[in-house]
């Protein structure tokens, strides 16, 4: 039997899925993975303080 082969579209969206649970992941953990500024960060939480 042939092997079936990947698409690049198949592997485009394999990495495009593990690239977000690596992200998921790594922010569950306490890794800050993208820099947010402070206003981003006063706008998503306004009563952090």
């Amino acid at each position: 039997m042939p092997r079936k082969v990947i698409s690049r579209g198949e592997i485009i969206i394999l990495v495009i899925l593990g690239f977000a649970l690596l992200t998921f992941g790594l922010q569950k953990c306490g890794v800050k993975v993208l820099n947010t500024s402070e206003d981003s960060e006063m706008i998503d939480r306004p009563h952090a303080d």
